[in-house]
C-alpha cells in the first residue's frame, strides 16, 4: 500500500469531517463563508487539506467567492493528492455553497458528504484488499521458504 493511496484515503476522510463541520456552522450559527473558513484553518482536523488554508488567505483578500473557489480548486500544486471525481465533488459542493437558504445549503452538505462517505468507503476497501494480498504473498514466501530450508 502506497503512501499516496494512504494519504488520499486521510484527505477523502477529512472532507467528510468538512462538510460536517461545515453543516453544523450553517446550522447553528450566522457565520459568512469567510467566518467558516476561519475556523475551518484554525482547526488540526483539516491538516491534510491544504485548500481549506488557501481558501481563507485568498477569502481575506478576496470577496468573490466563486473566483477563490476556481483559483484554488484548479491550482494543481493545492490539489495534486485528490482525484479528478474528488475534484469535481468538491468543485459542485463549493460552488452551490452560499447559493440557497440554510435548508437549501443543509441540504447540499448532507448530499456531498454521502458521496465523500461512499468514496472513503472504496478507498477503504481497496486498502483492505491490498493488505490482505500483501499478507498473503508475505505468509506463501515464508512457508514457500520454510519447506526449501527443510
Amino acid at each position: 500500500m502506497t503512501k499516496q493511496t494512504k494519504l488520499h484515503t486521510r484527505m477523502v476522510r477529512q472532507c467528510v469531517l468538512m462538510l460536517e463541520n461545515i453543516e453544523i456552522y450553517i446550522s447553528y450559527s450566522n457565520n459568512n463563508i469567510k467566518e467558516i473558513f476561519k475556523a475551518l484553518s484554525e482547526s488540526d482536523n483539516f491538516d491534510s487539506l491544504c485548500f481549506v488554508d488557501e481558501f481563507f488567505i485568498k477569502l481575506v483578500d478576496n470577496s468573490d467567492f466563486k473566483y477563490v473557489c476556481n483559483s484554488v480548486l484548479n491550482d494543481k500544486n493545492i490539489m495534486e493528492n485528490f482525484d479528478k471525481d474528488d475534484i469535481e465533488l468538491l468543485k459542485g459542493f463549493f460552488l452551490s455553497l452560499g447559493q440557497s437558504d440554510i435548508n437549501g445549503q443543509i441540504l447540499n452538505c448532507e448530499i456531498y458528504k454521502e458521496f465523500f462517505k461512499k468514496k472513503q468507503a472504496l478507498l477503504e476497501s481497496q486498502e483492505k484488499a491490498k493488505c490482505k494480498t500483501q499478507t498473503a504473498i508475505t505468509v506463501g514466501f515464508g512457508l514457500v521458504f520454510s519447506i526449501v530450508i527443510i
